[in-house]
């Protein structure tokens, strides 16, 4: 008698049924691994928000922890937002010139001789956060070369930076930034404090012109020098950092430290500002 099933028929709908199974195995497994949120906000609107509302800022980041907020997003540092901050000094070179004109002392950058003001540079020199001050000169050398960095006064120690100190308002971001508003790098305080309240930490550096291994390693040695846990990279800006032939270098960095690299997934950033270099670092 002939059967009534087809054998080569059952064969295909038996590997069909296998293999849907292993694929939703796969997926389930997938799943559970992946089965939390990461709340995140950026720390410098916080840190407005406090100021807004003039409440203590570990208050107001306290606050947002208990609200459900596990992880800070941190941006480069700039001279403005650090002069803010009272923790570093800095006046340009249109203020010595004023000041000199009119009169006036100008506290520490008095040690500052006539023949080193320029009208397009900034001065800067610390505070009592030394380290601070550090930091800053490496990073101005990293961004914009020895030759534009100069030291001139050692006791108490001066730096000049040459380039334009004219400030953008809020909203021009698509503009040329001067030395005051532009990235220099991740500020080693404000990882620290965020770490000390029990937040992670996302960080946010931007790419460098004709970047270096030297550069990438920069952000990592910064990472380091605050001694905390970073857990993932997020770009900033319109490319990552490394683009376009240093990424491999960045990736294997980010492997080393067990970073995690968060993809911009809002259609705003994929059609309309999208960043160079995303997928092909992923």
């Amino acid at each position: 008698m002939k059967s009534r099933y087809n054998p080569l028929l059952l064969a295909v709908i038996v590997i069909g049924l296998v293999c849907a199974l292993w694929l939703n195995v796969v997926r389930h497994d997938v799943e559970q691994k992946n089965n939390t949120v990461e709340m995140a906000m950026e720390y410098e609107g916080l840190r407005k928000l406090a100021a807004l509302q003039g409440l203590p800022e570990e208050d107001v980041l306290r606050q947002f922890k208990d609200a459900g907020i596990n992880s800070l997003m941190i941006f480069d540092t700039t001279l403005e937002r650090l002069t803010k901050n009272g923790e570093l000094r800095m006046v340009t070179g249109g203020e010595l010139r004023q000041a000199a004109a009119l009169g006036s002392g100008m506290g520490v950058f008095a040690n500052v001789g006539a023949g080193d003001v320029e009208e397009n540079a900034a001065y800067v020199a610390a505070t009592d956060k030394q380290s601070v001050l550090d930091d800053v000169e490496q990073d101005l050398c990293l961004r914009y070369g020895a030759d534009r960095v100069k030291v001139v006064s050692e006791n108490p120690r001066i730096i000049k930076i040459k380039g334009s100190t004219t400030l953008l308002p809020d909203g021009k971001y698509d503009e040329p930034q001067g030395l005051l508003q532009a990235p220099l790098g991740l500020p080693v305080q404000d990882m620290r404090k965020v770490a000390a309240l029990g937040f992670k930490i996302i960080v946010r550096p931007q790419n460098y012109v004709d970047v270096t291994d030297e550069q990438i390693d920069s952000i990592f040695a910064r990472i380091k020098e605050a001694g905390v846990p970073v857990d993932a990279l997020m770009p900033c800006g319109t490319e990552v950092v490394g683009y376009p032939n240093k990424m491999q270098h960045l990736g294997e960095r980010m492997k080393e430290n067990n970073m995690t690299l968060v993809m911009l997934e809002h259609y705003t950033q994929l059609q309309f500002a999208k960043i160079d270099g995303l997928l092909p670092l992923a």
